[in-house]
């Protein structure tokens, strides 16, 4: 049991690194912190990790159920598409008849919470662009 947490830890530290594209060398500024908190009917567990110098083409969470993937860097503001089954969260539950987010604009010191569109196993995301 102790193994099969080491490996999983282990993978999600490096798809992290993978997904914020730390050992890319070009960068055009700002930077997302992603807070993840993942659950089923086994519990819940939050992971943070922060994505510095980000560019376009950096994804920035990566899990079964969705990506998210840097469009556009600019000085106020960033643009992240978002592949499928979230909805914004506004803390009343999550509205299974929305239509699905495909692409998020936050500006510089704004963030955005979403979760998956699913009963029984999830994820809810919190962006913040810094």
């Amino acid at each position: 049991m102790k193994r099969i947490v080491l490996v999983v830890l282990s993978l999600n530290l490096t798809f992290a690194l993978i997904g914020c594209n730390k050992f890319s060398d070009s960068r055009d500024g700002g930077s997302v912190t992603i807070t993840e908190n993942k659950w089923n009917d086994q519990g819940s567990g939050e992971e943070k990790t922060v994505c510095s110098d980000i560019k376009k083409g950096d994804v920035i969470s990566d899990s079964n159920f969705g990506i998210l993937t840097v469009k556009k860097v600019k000085k106020d503001y960033i643009v992240i598409s978002v592949t499928e089954g979230f909805v914004e969260d506004i803390g009343e539950g999550i509205n299974m008849n929305a239509d699905d987010l495909r692409k998020i604009k936050l500006k510089k010191g704004e963030s955005i919470t979403i979760s998956s569109k699913s009963f029984d196993a999830g994820i809810t995301i919190t962006i913040e662009y810094n």
